[in-house]
């Protein structure tokens, strides 16, 4: 089947992909050097009581509400899959047992190594999160997403909102966010009809 290789997550939607989409995910099929030229990152550092479950419900609550970070590509690239919530999960990180300072250096070499390391397109997962324990009192989350899915802008959206999800408890008070299904799908009908209105005015 041409969607078999997301027969492990089950697939809640399929749109087309957006011409900047396209543009990118055609570069990034040049080779794994230039599809790690779209890895992203983002380190954030927890003190205090920190909760690797906590965190993980509210990444979860997070990516319900937004189809990107849920959405690997068809083997073709040209349709976005988009995947149930449930997939997510914060994966941990084990890190040598040494001193807060080494285990600071041994993150940041890891880091290092994901942005280096390409993501399957059709495969996925191409937003990721990741938990760094550093000591008992500190620890780092990771979110690791592919440019195709997830820009600079997303990222602030994203760290903004988990902030409300950990105030509220479960992120009721953050109002609906946009769906990027929609926007592509809403891209692909004006382009057709300003060729159908293309077609039409050639003709007349």
């Amino acid at each position: 089947p041409e969607h078999a290789p997301f027969a492990g997550a089950p697939i809640a939607r399929l749109a087309p992909t957006t011409d900047e989409q396209r543009e990118i995910l055609a570069a990034a099929a040049l080779g794994d050097e230039a599809n790690c030229a779209y890895n992203e990152a983002v380190v954030v550092t927890l003190r205090g009581p920190v909760d690797a479950s906590r965190t993980e419900r509210a990444l979860r609550t997070v990516a319900a509400r937004h189809d990107a970070l849920r959405t690997t590509f068809s083997a073709d690239l040209d349709e976005l899959c988009v995947s149930d919530a449930d997939d997510l999960r914060l994966e941990q990180v084990e890190l040598p047992q040494s001193s807060v300072e080494g285990r600071r250096a041994a993150a940041a070499d890891w880091v290092s190594v994901q942005l280096e390391t390409p993501m399957s397109l059709t495969h996925g997962p191409l937003f990721r999160a990741f938990w760094l324990q550093l000591d008992a009192e500190s620890a780092q989350l990771m979110l690791l997403a592919h440019h195709a899915v997830c820009d600079g802008w997303s990222f602030h959206v994203v760290l903004e909102e988990l902030q409300r999800v950990f105030a509220d408890g479960d992120g009721s008070g953050l109002p609906p966010a946009p769906s990027f299904a929609d926007y592509a799908e809403a891209q692909r009908d004006s382009a057709d009809s300003a060729h159908r209105e293309a077609s039409a005015a050639w003709w007349q």
